[in-house]
């Protein structure tokens, strides 16, 4: 979230996976604040983090990726043209900006492309896919928060995802969900999802 100022200062506000932002009129009682924001008119905000993830910065510089409503085919599959992991490059904010780890796992679910396939190998047809796949998944999922919670903003809310959601125990296409954890993330899939290498 960014606030611009008159004299063009902005402030950016990340709030992680934990974050939440809050209104208050006069003091704020809500624990864990990060920051306080006060405004004309008595209307102000706390930033809060229970994990003291979130935080703030001052005219924030933003990661080179291009947004992920705003990709098309000749960009993913100049950035695909690599050894890694499809997953790897989607979670890369330097190349994709605005898909984080559960989402990738519903949108490779979705495209039933492994989040282990070599990103090189992925054909084009799947790219096309994932060119229109990745906006419909982060969009829905938004409209779906948007009507659940309106004026909402704060943590994660992973309830509608179907396939990155601890719960859940079978896709519904009623194939087990597989759980791979690595270096403190944790992937879901199913084998139904194809490896390309």
């Amino acid at each position: 979230m960014r606030f611009e100022f008159a004299d063009g200062t902005v402030l950016g506000l990340h709030l992680m996976l934990t974050g939440d932002i809050f209104l208050f009129e006069n003091k704020n009682d809500h624990p864990s604040t990060i920051v306080e924001l006060y405004f004309e008119g008595g209307q102000n905000l706390a930033l809060t983090d229970r994990m003291k993830n979130a935080n703030i910065r001052l005219n924030p510089v933003d990661k080179e990726g291009v947004d992920a409503l705003e990709l098309d085919f000749g960009y993913l599959k100049k950035i695909f043209n690599r050894k890694t992991t499809i997953k790897n490059i989607m979670l890369d904010q330097d190349l994709i900006r605005g898909i984080g780890n559960g989402y990738s796992d519903e949108i490779l679910w979705q495209t039933r492309i492994s989040p282990y396939s070599i990103a090189s190998a992925i054909p084009d047809e799947k790219i096309k896919e994932l060119v229109k796949k990745i906006p419909s998944v982060l969009l829905e999922a938004t409209k779906k928060i948007d009507a659940a919670y309106p004026g909402r903003i704060n943590d994660e809310v992973k309830e509608f995802l179907v396939i990155h959601r601890k719960v859940n125990e079978k896709s519904p296409t009623g194939r087990p969900i597989l759980i791979d954890e690595k270096g403190g993330r944790k992937t879901y899939y199913t084998d139904e999802q194809i490896l390309y290498r």
